[in-house]
């Protein structure tokens, strides 16, 4: 392999690492924060609309009841 290859497959590598991980990816229903910490998507009132560790808990709406 060519050295200027190397070096590049080498940086690549180090950036990829420093990435933020959070668990399962926040499953889609939320954004990743500092110390890989998951933040859940709200509800447009502002209620929680996800839960658990990783945002994959729907939570219940709250409101009146329809009878």
């Amino acid at each position: 392999m060519a050295p200027r290859t190397l070096l590049f497959i080498t940086l690549a590598s180090f950036v990829a690492m420093g990435a933020a991980y959070c668990p399962n990816g926040c499953s889609g229903h939320g954004s990743c924060g500092s110390n890989d910490k998951c933040t859940c998507y709200l509800r447009p009132n502002g209620d929680a609309a996800w839960t658990s560790h990783d945002c994959s808990l729907r939570t219940c709406p709250k409101s009146a009841a329809w009878a």
